[in-house]
């Protein structure tokens, strides 16, 4: 059963020009309440986690709960409106028409379910950050999920295409690019934690950056890893000046970053000094 869209009156606040229904008609909300338990379902699972989510429905009908409403509307919408106005007869399907009311296009509708597809990507951009900064989220397994990545923020989506690969979905179906994005930026965040930032450190930075615990250190050089790999993915380039840059400012820091200095690659940027003795191979006068 749904619990952030409860009843008619509730949906029709966030779906506008909607007709009223007669008495003996079947309500908007009644039609819709399949759905509205996918969407809900749907956002449970990938996004909230089911505490958090519990928590936004009892609670103060605050921006996050109008985000998660929105989104639910959205996406409940979306997937209902191809069968709303049709009707199954004994003899197949029917449209639903009256001579007061034209039938909309076929260009109409595709827009419209288009629209609720960008309303339902834009609640999640705007909430991610919101849960990020809740601390009851920070044990969820969506958070641990998101942690998995540096990439974490779908606004990132529009700095990372190219000519080539301009992610064309962005707007209606800014998840699943989101998606394609985290898992084409793997290879590269496994380069740059190997060869400059150390896995230790990189998984202090996913951390962070999934909770909203860090300071302006730790800021400054998660912004300089999304950048190098926003950029690599755009272009195929790593621009390794940038993260040989980093490492000095990790480097001259060593209270701030201590992880990476007992790690495998900070040694690459520590290599042994060679003593100069007669059982050395290279021994010279």
């Amino acid at each position: 059963m749904a619990k952030i869209i409860t009843d008619d009156a509730t949906l029709r606040t966030y779906i506008p020009n909607v007709l009223a229904t007669v008495d003996d008609e079947v309500s908007l909300f009644d039609k819709l309440s399949p759905h509205l338990n996918m969407a809900e379902s749907w956002l449970i699972e990938n996004v909230t986690g089911q505490p958090v989510f519990d928590k936004i429905a009892i609670g103060d009908r605050d921006m996050r709960f109008v985000n998660v409403a929105m989104f639910v509307v959205s996406h409940a919408f979306a997937m209902a409106i191809p069968s709303l106005d049709l009707v199954l007869t004994p003899n197949g399907f029917g449209i639903v028409s009256n001579n007061n009311i034209a039938p909309a296009s076929a260009e109409r509708v595709e827009r419209l379910i288009n629209s609720l597809y960008v309303i339902k990507s834009q609640c999640l951009t705007d909430l991610l950050p919101m849960l990020r900064a809740d601390v009851n989220w920070h044990d969820s397994e969506q958070c641990k999920w998101l942690a998995e990545s540096i990439i974490q923020d779908l606004n990132l989506i529009s700095k990372c295409g190219d000519k080539n690969d301009p992610y064309a979905d962005y707007d209606t179906d800014r998840w699943g690019v989101f998606l394609a994005l985290r898992q084409k930026s793997y290879d590269i965040e496994q380069e740059i934690a190997n060869g400059w930032i150390s896995q230790q450190l990189m998984a202090r930075l996913r951390k962070c950056e999934a909770t909203a615990t860090y300071y302006d250190e730790i800021r400054s050089l998660i912004s300089l890893v999304k950048g190098v790999i926003c950029a690599n993915l755009r272009t195929g380039v790593l621009n390794r000046k940038l993260l040989d840059d980093a490492v000095s400012y990790i480097r001259s820091k060593p209270k701030i970053f201590p992880e990476w200095y007992e790690s495998d690659t900070a040694k690459l940027f520590t290599p042994p000094i060679f003593e100069n003795e007669k059982k050395s191979g290279g021994y010279f006068f």
